[in-house]
């Protein structure tokens, strides 16, 4: 329907006989059979390096175009370094057919009614007085379709408040596409956060293009680590102008599919912070043996700015974590506040340092210098 959330899924392949560096897959929506990087973008994901005829499954989930129609999704990857043949890199075309919206044929709407879904139904109905798309989107999407949560009742109502006062900051915060609804949630908390906190940033955000054109996941992971910047101008505006941001989507045993996002004012050493949350996340749901807590995990990295904590090295937020170093002992500890984030201080800093020690090799565990008293983890060798 009109709006409503699917996920393309693509396989890429490696059909040479060495392997491939990593690239970019492109998803896109054309109008004809014929996909090609001149269609409408609708998502991109990192593929990594391929081994010789080796292959990964990728996807994306994005939004049903608002006006019906006959449409159809394909991908492209960019030309990977030393490529010899780049003609094969589109695939063919998957068609779709995009119907006008009929709330009463989604899952939780046609299989009755209990109260949640209703009071649900009033939100999405007050939505669709400021904007109907936006509606659609909401009552669509793949967060809702299992049924009516009172976490999912709470995003509703406060959605529902934000259409009340900024209706543009409100459309804008529902185009991003979302399997859960963890990562609306947190965009939703940042942007009322800092909207009451610092009025002006409002009118900034609203004057990025990239905003306003709707958000990508990426977008959508810049927004949240906003609100740590929304008190230091200069920290807000390069993150708003110029923000970096990594991302990459890992498949663990028990939660399934986790979206990592690494976002600094810079680009140094991005990539290896990225490569580092992955390598904390899988060996630290093994060990508690419970799925990991949230769909997402996002770093900011800051390192020039304190950030209003001058004797902190990093902190998880309840949304996000924020490092000042991208050292392994530092990030692994703070990734384990994922799931250690509220009770004692014992508990929670030596939990922490417990699972970052899980993390680290035998080799590495002799540069890290433990600090038990205030629970700060450094890395004594640069």
């Amino acid at each position: 329907m009109a709006d409503q959330s699917l996920t393309l899924r693509v396989t890429v392949r490696n059909q040479g006989s060495e392997p491939s560096d990593p690239t970019t897959l492109r998803y896109y929506r054309s109008t004809d059979s014929t996909i090609t990087s001149e269609d409408i973008e609708v998502g991109t994901d990192r593929v990594a390096s391929l081994t010789a005829l080796g292959s990964s499954a990728e996807s994306v989930l994005t939004h049903a175009p608002s006006t019906p129609g006959a449409y159809y999704y394909g991908a492209c990857v960019d030309p990977a370094s030393g490529e010899s043949d780049a003609t094969d890199n589109c695939s063919a075309a998957t068609a779709a057919t995009v119907s006008e919206f009929d709330i009463e044929s989604l899952p939780w709407v046609n299989d009755g009614i209990t109260g949640d879904e209703w009071e649900a139904m009033e939100h999405v109905r007050a939505l669709a007085q400021v904007d109907r798309p936006m509606s659609q989107r909401v009552a669509g999407s793949q967060w809702l379709s299992d049924g009516i949560s009172e976490d999912e009742l709470r995003v509703l109502a406060d959605l529902r408040g934000l259409a009340h006062t900024h209706p543009d900051i409100a459309v804008l915060t529902t185009t991003t596409p979302d399997q859960t609804g963890s990562l609306t949630e947190d965009v939703l908390s940042s942007l009322l956060w800092m909207i009451d906190d610092e009025p002006s940033r409002s009118e900034q955000l609203l004057s990025r293009p990239w905003f306003r054109d709707g958000l990508t996941e990426e977008e959508a992971a810049l927004l949240v680590v906003l609100r740590d910047a929304a008190a230091f101008e200069d920290v807000f505006r390069d993150l708003l102008q110029d923000g970096h941001v990594r991302s990459e989507t890992i498949s663990l045993p028990l939660a399934g599919e986790v979206d990592l996002f690494a976002v600094s004012r810079t680009e140094v050493g991005l990539d290896d912070a990225l490569e580092r949350i992955g390598a904390a996340v899988e060996p630290m749901e093994g060990f508690m043996g419970v799925p990991w807590p949230k769909s997402d995990v996002i770093m900011l990295h800051e390192p020039i700015s304190d950030l209003g904590r001058p004797t902190h090295s990093g902190w998880y937020s309840g949304t996000h974590m924020v490092v000042k170093n991208t050292s392994k002992g530092l990030i692994y500890h703070e990734t384990a506040h994922y799931y250690l984030h509220s009770g004692p201080k014992w508990l929670i800093e030596g939990g922490a340092n417990f699972l970052r020690s899980y993390v680290l090799v035998p080799t590495e565990l002799d540069l890290v210098y433990f600090d038990m008293q205030v629970g700060i983890v450094q890395e004594c060798a640069p």
